[in-house]
């Protein structure tokens, strides 16, 4: 199974992509890379969960997970994608850190859910 979640973030004026597949090491290095060529290939063999972001493409982040990511993978791949998001705009603050990050995992919730 393969589900596709796309969230924009409007204030940042960032989306994040949100994949879950069944192999991430595949996905990221053949299906992303054909959408977006200049994102660097993955060198792993094999992954569970990844964040990617790159400054070619400063406002899409990628966030790609095995399709059977528990709740806490999920979490923890959006603290990297909030961080990385909050960085690139100079904001460093905890509570803007928190809420980015609850406002994700909660939109990601959401659209399973449905």
């Amino acid at each position: 199974m393969k589900k596709y979640i796309k969230i924009k973030i409007d204030w940042l004026g960032v989306t994040v992509h949100v994949y879950f597949v069944e192999n991430v090491v595949e996905h990221r290095n053949e299906i992303l890379l054909e959408k977006f060529p200049k994102l660097p290939k993955m060198k792993y063999s094999e992954a569970y969960a990844l964040h990617t972001y790159t400054s070619e493409y400063p406002f899409d982040h990628f966030i790609t997970l095995n399709e059977k990511a528990h709740w806490g993978v999920i979490a923890h791949e959006c603290f990297h994608c909030v961080k990385a998001m909050l960085e690139h705009n100079d904001i460093s603050d905890e509570e803007t850190t928190a809420h980015m990050l609850e406002y994700l995992v909660a939109k990601i919730q959401n659209k399973l859910e449905k």
